[in-house]
């Protein structure tokens, strides 16, 4: 109790760089209209990761392949296609699209950096749209959800043999 009187008064708290930040983001949120965003602007940030697990890319590997050429199919029959057929081929390529995001599980960022950090093997991409790639990432993975690796537990001589 008597760190908190000490360093959290609020004399303490009112100069911190928290509450620096908190006004200008609050600030920036008071003075937002309608339509004061540009394209591509966020309002916030999720630092959230997508990603498929490695196992279950595997036990859908046939079905995945399959859904990412028939999308390169769509993509080549759009180019050439008009009016009704090409919106039968956008319903198909969202169609196909959506199936592959079923396998799509999301992380926090800072769990895929560290994997990224300290596990050497990669396993490719699963790619959704022109400007959508999800990586393929090893974990453990189950009914329960998502689980890292134990990175302590593996060494460079396990990765190398994985190679």
């Amino acid at each position: 109790m008597d760190l908190i009187n000490r360093y959290f008064t609020m004399e303490q708290v009112r100069d911190s760089s928290f509450m620096k930040k908190y006004r200008e983001v609050y600030n920036q949120l008071m003075e937002l209209r309608i339509g004061d965003f540009e394209e591509g602007e966020q309002l916030r940030s999720i630092f959230n990761q997508d990603i498929i697990p490695k196992l279950v890319f595997d036990e859908n590997k046939e079905f995945i392949l399959e859904q990412q050429d028939r999308l390169r199919k769509i993509e080549k029959q759009l180019r050439k296609s008009k009016g009704e057929e090409r919106v039968q081929y956008l319903k198909e390529r969202l169609n196909c699209q959506q199936n592959l995001k079923e396998f799509v599980v999301s992380i926090p960022k800072y769990e895929y950096q560290n994997y990224m950090e300290k596990i050497w093997e990669r396993f490719g991409y699963v790619v959704i749209s022109k400007y959508e790639k999800i990586p393929i990432m090893d974990c453990y993975y189950d009914e329960k959800g998502y689980y890292p690796l134990n990175y302590k537990e593996r060494t460079i001589e396990d990765e190398m043999m994985m190679c």
